[in-house]
């Protein structure tokens, strides 16, 4: 053969030797994984989060002595419930051994105990329960454990206790765990598939595996500060709240606080940001509530919180508002408005007036005066300027009439997404009960009711305290696109605590409080209050509420 030809098919096999050796072993890596899975369910069921699982109890033998080794599950799920188990081997006669990957809420948690002893416990914060496709991934060798979702490493420990841990196991399920009690942690939604593996994946074999549910990172702007201190010659910043609207802009609002960082008395005005480009602008600050007073004596609004009309469109925001050198701790017992709806006003000797239509005043034998108030509570006496009824005691040298000195639940709208806003309109005398020293936002967000018999009910948390000075959270509500107002019970009317029945109103117990809340609506209509508290516990106080929040159960 022509030495020529030779070298050229003896290269040319060479070659065709190394690209089919390459294929192969980039096959193999890619199958490597998969090869080496002990257990290999396909599921491919949707489960109703009552009733449904998969027992594989005759597969313990082939996991209840691994040392090591890994789980994959893929799951979707939209539900919020506290826990639904992916998979879980159990020791059916015992109410605390067992190990579990499940979905907590919207969380991903892997707990691995034996009676009531924790090998390992971990939680991969997140939004799992978000509709789509997740991988989750638990691996665990002599290194510790690590729980992985859609290929990304988001919690670790110490542990490396695997299945044999589990010293009794007697239960293998998919889509729930059983121990003394029988069947619990029923999961909601669906499950493609289940593995086991009796060794540690690694890092690049998880992203493999969790190949499409990989998505993409978001296209996140860069980092805007929306309020910082001495923008618009401002001290402080402080509680915001957010908003997207049907039109796509975001409302930033948060307390304006010109002087200093402290709450009520001081001067705080109440300002938005608008972004109509997703987030990558913004607008300049807009002041949209402003009261008179300057210093730590100024009158004030606080605590923002804000929700859109999903029928109507209009945009509202609920806030506090107090009078000159009044706040929280200061604020005497009362609505501030009279049985009619009238804003009730003080002379310097305690006499009182009413504040009626077009700035009228009457005096407290229902006769009118010569004073009138402007929208911006100027007084005027006979053409003569006489104070501002907003203002602190005794500030004004030409003081004559004042507002209550109380907490004021005030509430402002927009119609051409908050652009402009209306003026305060108060909601104490729909709203506030005479015996109530302060009644306040919980701030943040309110909502609009999508389902059941108060479908398009907007609903505010709140917070209010009576007498004794103790607080009480409860929302208020309106069923009439915001025209009027009412208040629902609150979570501790009637509740049972330590052995005592407590009434909002009459309560004097410090550790019963409850104060500032956000309330969500659950995929069954029911609301969900969670409460900030003085327990003492740590934990955020739960109560839920079957009527949209007109009564609570805790």
């Amino acid at each position: 053969m022509n030495t020529f030809f030779a070298k050229r098919l003896f290269n040319f096999l060479l070659a065709f030797v190394l690209v089919f050796s390459l294929s192969s072993m980039i096959h193999v890596s890619n199958i490597k994984a998969e090869a080496n899975a002990l257990l290999d369910y396909s599921i491919n069921q949707s489960f109703n989060g009552t009733s449904d699982y998969i027992d594989k109890t005759a597969d313990v033998q082939k996991v209840s002595g691994l040392t090591k080794g890994s789980i994959v599950a893929k799951f979707k799920t939209t539900s919020g419930a506290a826990a639904k188990a992916i998979i879980s081997g159990t020791d059916k006669k015992d109410p605390s051994s067992n190990i579990t990957l499940s979905v907590n809420g919207s969380d991903l948690y892997f707990e691995n105990r034996e009676n009531g002893s924790y090998a390992a416990s971990l939680k991969a914060a997140g939004y799992y329960n978000d509709g789509n496709w997740h991988t989750a991934v638990l691996t665990v060798d002599a290194a510790g454990t690590k729980l992985y979702v859609d290929g990304i490493l988001m919690a670790t420990h110490s542990s490396t206790a695997f299945f044999s841990h589990v010293t009794d196991m007697d239960g293998l399920y998919i889509g729930r765990n059983a121990d003394n009690g029988g069947g619990q942690w029923y999961f909601s939604g669906d499950i493609e598939n289940v593995k086991i593996f009796n060794q540690a994946l690694t890092a690049e074999d998880v992203k493999k595996i969790s190949g499409d549910t990989i998505y993409p990172a978001p296209d996140v702007p860069a980092a805007v500060p929306l309020f910082e201190p001495g923008m618009a010659n401002t001290a402080a910043y402080r509680i915001p709240s957010l908003l997207t609207t049907q039109k796509g802009t975001i409302i930033a609002a948060a307390d304006v606080r010109k002087i200093g960082i402290a709450d009520s008395p001081n001067n705080i005005d109440t300002g938005i940001r608008r972004s109509t480009d997703n987030g990558k602008t913004w607008s300049d600050l807009d002041v949209i509530i402003d009261y008179p007073g300057s210093g730590y004596d100024g009158a004030s609004t606080i605590d923002s919180s804000m929700l859109q009309d999903q029928e109507s469109g209009t945009i509202w925001l609920l806030v506090d508002h107090f009078p000159g050198s009044i706040g929280f701790g200061s604020a005497v017992a009362g609505k501030g408005f009279d049985a009619n709806g009238y804003r009730l006003l003080y002379d310097k000797d305690g006499k009182e007036f009413t504040l009626r239509e077009n700035g009228q005043v009457f005096d407290q034998a229902g006769v009118k005066t010569e004073y009138t108030v402007a929208s911006n509570g100027d007084v005027d006496l006979n053409g003569e300027k006489r104070g501002n009824i907003y203002l602190k005691k005794g500030v004004d040298p030409k003081e004559s009439l004042l507002e209550a000195r109380t907490a004021f639940l005030q509430i402002i709208k927009s119609d051409d997404d908050g652009k402009t806003w209306s003026k305060p309109m108060d909601l104490n005398s729909q709203v506030k009960e005479s015996w109530m020293k302060f009644l306040g936002t919980g701030p943040g967000r309110g909502l609009q009711l999508t389902k059941g018999e108060h479908k398009g009910r907007l609903v505010f948390p709140v917070y209010y305290t009576n007498k004794n000075g103790m607080q009480s959270s409860a929302v208020v509500y309106s069923d009439d696109h915001g025209k009027t107002w009412k208040r629902g019970e609150s979570p501790n009317d009637g509740r049972v605590w330590q052995g005592t029945t407590l009434q909002s109103e009459t309560t004097g117990v410090y550790g019963a409080q409850l104060t500032e809340s956000q309330v969500i609506e659950l995929d069954n209509g029911t609301l969900k209050l969670y409460m900030r508290n003085t327990s003492g516990t740590g934990r955020v106080a739960v109560a839920e509420s079957l009527d949209g929040g007109e009564t609570w159960g805790m």
